[in-house]
């Protein structure tokens, strides 16, 4: 099987693996790309590529998610593999034809200049989303680096976790989350997140808000003037897959 298959598309099988095996071999599970890309070490780009060349050879099936929900994903037995069917669609041959039916020629020019402008808006706006993707992935695994050195390696959903966090707050906020738990001594992703929760509820969702509360917090304790956060732990790592096992 694997003779046919690229680099990336053969790392991303073993990644889709590895998490099915985690969460127990389920028909269908779901995780987000920006955990992929972590595991895989792939581009987004290529990340989408090996994933379409998984799907072509019918080594899996692929659901993409809706707004910002992660895609599902279905690992195919060997002996259910059926082959796809490509249909290729002529577009110029039909805008063509479109431009010379009588007494539309002008009407057509004109819609086609609109969809030439809005071809021109919309690619640029897929420049400036995957330029903004990019830097969320870079981001992303910086964040991830900082957990495997700091807490333990990294488990798929501790990166979905994560991942949701990236969405809400400065990659800066939860690298500071982290340092915090290390500091307190109690190195879990339980505690990451009710440190992330009560920054964000007081809206610290920036480095530099996150420094000044810190320094506002450390000055009145040292004054005595405050009590300290109370904050459920998790030491058990399976009390901790068992939270969040309906996130799967």
């Amino acid at each position: 099987m694997y003779n046919s298959l690229s680099t990336g598309a053969i790392a991303l099988w073993h990644a889709l693996m590895a998490i099915n095996n985690k969460a127990g071999w389920i028909e269908e599970f779901t995780v987000a790309n920006i955990v992929l890309q972590s595991m895989t070490g792939l581009s987004r780009q290529g990340l989408d590529k090996a994933r379409n060349m998984l799907v072509q050879k019918s080594l899996i099936e692929y659901k993409k998610g809706k707004g910002n929900q992660a895609g599902k994903y279905r690992l195919i037995p060997f002996e259910c593999q059926i082959v796809g069917t490509n249909v290729d669609i002529n577009v110029d041959t039909k805008v063509a034809q479109m431009i010379t039916q009588k007494g539309h020629s002008s009407s057509t020019l004109n819609k086609l200049n609109i969809n030439k402008n809005n071809n021109k808006h919309q690619q640029q706006q897929k420049g400036t989303e995957q330029e903004s993707e990019s830097l969320t992935n870079n981001d992303f695994k910086k964040i991830v680096d900082i957990f495997n050195k700091n807490i333990h390696p990294i488990a798929p959903l501790e990166g979905e976790i994560l991942s949701e966090w990236l969405k809400k707050v400065e990659a800066s906020v939860i690298i500071e989350a982290i340092r915090e738990s290390v500091k307190s001594g109690v190195r879990n992703i339980k505690y990451i997140e009710k440190i992330l929760q009560s920054w964000h509820s007081n809206g610290l969702t920036t480095k530099e808000a996150v420094i000044a509360h810190l320094r506002d917090y450390q000055d009145k304790k040292n004054k005595g003037k405050v009590v300290p956060m109370k904050i459920e732990t998790y030491d058990d790592k399976e009390d901790l897959y068992k939270q969040y096992e309906g996130l799967w």
